[in-house]
């Protein structure tokens, strides 16, 4: 537990709900559209 703790804070994770998506926080509770277009931002830069 203490490890994801120190992981999450090296993130830059100061408040809950916060997902990490190939290291880009999402911060709050988002609606889908937000976390779509984080993924498909991602996709593209592959």
């Amino acid at each position: 537990m203490q490890e994801e703790t120190n992981g999450a804070r090296q993130l830059g994770v100061q408040s809950t709900p916060t997902f990490v998506i190939n290291g880009q926080a999402v911060v709050g509770a988002q609606p889908f559209e937000v976390f779509e277009q984080v993924i498909e931002a991602l996709l593209a830069g592959q």
